[in-house]
């Protein structure tokens, strides 16, 4: 079981499910934002580990392509000393948070594979329709998400 929510950050320590979020994004050069993400029941990131989301999800984006060739992702997040590290263990993929304290979770590297990348796939295409964010801005993420569907 997999549960993926972007939120995007609305007030201080305010979050708004970006899915029901229509309004101007006031800094599209920096837009805050968090992933909530619960892998069988271990929830590994929450709505306060706050972060450029655009730039995470594209980070994220790398790494499922990464993975999906059977090699090791780690990355980071810009502000905050949080760590993200997917690791292919045969048919699966072991996905690991290191904050505070390290969380980790053992799920089949396709299904995580499909759903997050229809996941970032709705982002970056919700994303892209704002009206202050440059036309094609998001261009390359989503056609490497649509490679990786493939």
């Amino acid at each position: 079981m997999i549960e993926i929510n972007t939120f995007i950050k609305i007030g201080h320590d305010q979050f708004m499910n970006f899915s029901a979020y229509n309004y101007e994004i006031k800094d599209v050069n920096n837009i805050e934002g968090s992933i909530h993400l619960n892998i069988n029941r271990v929830i590994l990131l929450k709505y306060n580990m706050c972060d450029y989301i655009d730039k995470l999800w594209a980070n994220l984006v790398q790494g499922l392509e990464e993975i999906k060739n059977n090699n090791e992702f780690k990355t980071h997040f810009d502000r905050q000393p949080i760590e993200i590290k997917l690791k292919p263990i045969g048919n699966d993929v072991l996905v690991s948070v290191n904050s505070n304290l390290k969380v980790e979770a053992l799920i089949n590297k396709k299904y995580f594979i499909k759903a997050m990348s229809e996941h970032a796939l709705y982002f970056f295409n919700k994303l892209s329709g704002f009206n202050k964010i440059q036309e094609n801005r998001y261009q390359s993420e989503i056609k490497q998400l649509e490679r990786i569907c493939l």
